[in-house]
């Protein structure tokens, strides 16, 4: 994703999270995973 390195938002210290949508899916390529990742910006 090139969002964050043209942007000019500076990361935040605080705690990022991630959010796994479709783990469910046990017999799930590791490609075909879906992970979310929420950054703290400022």
């Amino acid at each position: 994703m090139e969002w964050y390195p043209e942007n000019k938002d500076k990361v935040a210290e605080d705690v990022c999270l991630c959010e796994h949508t479709n783990m469910e899916l046990i017999d799930s390529k590791p490609d075909e995973l879906i992970t979310k990742i929420y950054v703290p910006l400022r």
